[in-house]
């Protein structure tokens, strides 16, 4: 049986003495005594790859194309202007949930008129509020329940744009009901 050998080597992270063996070390391996120096020498270095654009292998050239099939929805969503609206909302409403006021946290911008249903009122700053998770879960269950079912599109608007002719005096009722629930 062959003998392995061993060669003593100073931790690059931690400076202390350990011993290797030689393959390790002809390898480039070996410059750190654990796996938890090794781990603690990557905190805040940059991956070589952040930042760097592959255009040979980015859109049609991915394997991965599928023949441009993003859904609009998810091109609005991850796009550079809808997230700094989202960040302005929030700095807008003092980083606050509108409906039970709780400060900070894990905060969401919710869309008073439905994401899916009103196209042209996605990046309308009126149509934002920010809500805590637990507020946004119920007005959406809420959304699903009523406003997608029962309510129609205009009425939704009136809460908006109060500016606009009010027709009737159930929708008068219907839209103060909305602004209750849903503060301007």
């Amino acid at each position: 049986m062959r003998k392995i050998e061993k060669i003593q080597v100073i931790c690059k992270f931690c400076r202390s003495n350990f011993l290797t063996h030689t393959w390790k070390i002809k390898q480039g391996k070996g410059k750190y005594c654990s796996r938890i120096c090794y781990l603690k020498s990557k905190v805040g270095r940059k991956a070589w790859n952040k930042g760097k654009k592959m255009p040979k292998i980015a859109g049609s050239n991915s394997p991965h194309w599928k023949g441009g099939i993003s859904s609009q929805n998810h091109l609005i969503r991850t796009s550079a202007e809808y997230r700094n609206l989202i960040r302005e909302i929030i700095k807008r409403d003092n980083y606050q949930c509108k409906l039970c006021g709780q400060i900070g946290g894990k905060l969401h911008v919710d869309h008073r008129l439905p994401f899916s249903l009103f196209s042209k009122e996605r990046l309308n700053p009126k149509n934002l509020n920010t809500l805590c998770i637990t507020c946004h879960k119920a007005k959406t269950r809420y959304d699903y329940k009523f406003i997608k079912r029962v309510w129609p599109i205009e009425l939704l608007l009136d809460v908006i744009y109060p500016e606009r002719v009010i027709k009737n005096e159930f929708q008068s009722k219907v839209i103060k009901r909305l602004e209750e629930v849903m503060p301007v």
